[in-house]
């Protein structure tokens, strides 16, 4: 039993020290300058280019090939403003020898032209896997959820490869004990991918939210208000079932895994049909227009406009339509409408929900 759990933690610990052995040869700031076959992961210090590369995410950069950049790419440079440390903004204009960029969630671009001399690469890869795992991590008890079942998990499948390879049972019966194994072992992974859905969602929310937020006490000072590079033209906030977020333009159905996105109408909080649309979470978990089908008659939702303006509908009416049904987009010009729409869980109708005010 001994030499069992002897293997099961040489195991464990190889892998932390392999893990170990990445960190501070690939990610330490020792080792600025190591790169692997000319790429180089970095880890996203701040917030500025939330909610499409959080905090604590994961950027792959390619050094080099400064004449290849274009407008739109993410490149890793040597920032003035922060002591020359290493920034990663998305670049907006190309002037000859030298970039302008802008953070995704920042409101003006930055103040320094990137040039040769401070240009470091340009992303190739991003993953906000570690982001979800560290917010995991920070939350109560997330420790035990992170870090202590996913060893247990080791622990025991080690245990178990050895007992199964050793035990002096018929065929039949080792193949009933293997299936055993690998049922628990898929609930095990299902349980977990649920948990870091879940998480990720929480993430996202929480993001999305402060982006609101962040629209809504910029108006004032005239400064514009980005999410993933799109511009915010408002805010959307439905009490009833904890929803926030910022509202963007629609313009193709990339929109939609972004925020809220305004389809059509006039603009915001004006008279006629203003239409959103938001994605429903396959898994039911409150992202979006998931939860809309649980509003009811009276309900509140209220919109901020890009004048800064809280214009409060409520809920009229909610029915179900097939996709091809325009009518849900007639107006009437002699009310302030809100139409919500959403799909239903097979994807096949879509979920209608119709507020107005009186304002």
């Amino acid at each position: 039993m001994k030499k069992i759990l002897s293997n099961a933690l040489l195991i464990l610990a190889t892998f932390i020290f392999i893990a170990a052995v990445v960190f501070v040869v690939v990610l330490g700031k020792s080792s600025e300058n190591i790169y692997v076959f000319g790429y180089k992961p970095f880890i996203i210090a701040t917030g500025s280019m939330e909610s499409e590369y959080m905090t604590h995410s994961v950027v792959v950069i390619e050094q080099g090939k400064f004449d290849d950049v274009a407008v739109g790419d993410v490149i890793a440079f040597r920032a003035d403003s922060i002591g020359k440390q290493l920034a990663f903004h998305r670049v907006i204009h190309v002037l000859g020898d030298s970039f302008i960029t802008k953070g995704d969630n920042n409101p003006i671009a930055d103040g320094q032209k990137v040039t040769r001399d401070s240009y470091i690469g340009r992303e190739v890869f991003h993953t906000n896997w570690t982001a979800y795992y560290i917010q995991e991590l920070t939350r109560p008890y997330g420790y035990i959820r992170t870090i202590i079942l996913p060893i247990l998990a080791i622990i025991m499948l080690v245990l178990a490869i050895h007992f199964f390879r050793r035990w002096p049972a018929d065929t039949r019966l080792k193949r009933l004990v293997a299936s055993v194994i690998l049922l628990g072992v898929s609930i095990t992974a299902l349980v977990a991918y649920s948990l870091w859905d879940s998480s990720r969602i929480s993430f996202l929310n929480d993001k999305l939210t402060e982006t609101a937020d962040q629209f809504q006490s910029s108006i004032s000072a005239g400064i514009s208000t980005t999410v993933n590079n799109r511009e915010v033209i408002g805010a959307i906030e439905i009490p009833a079932i904890d929803l926030k977020y910022p509202i963007i333009n629609y313009e193709n159905d990339s929109s939609l895994n972004i925020s809220i996105s305004k389809y059509t109408g006039p603009s915001l909080g004006e008279t006629g049909n203003v239409v959103l649309l938001g994605h429903k979470s396959s898994n039911g978990g409150n992202l979006f227009f998931t939860n809309i089908d649980h509003l009811q008659i009276g309900d509140v939702v209220i919109i901020t406009t890009f004048s800064g303006e809280n214009v409060e509908y409520k809920v009229e009416s909610y029915s179900v339509h097939p996709p091809d049904d325009l009518s849900v987009l007639d107006s009437d010009s002699d009310r302030k409408e809100l139409t919500l729409i959403s799909c239903t869980p097979d994807m096949k109708n879509r979920y209608i929900v119709k507020a107005v005010s009186e304002q």
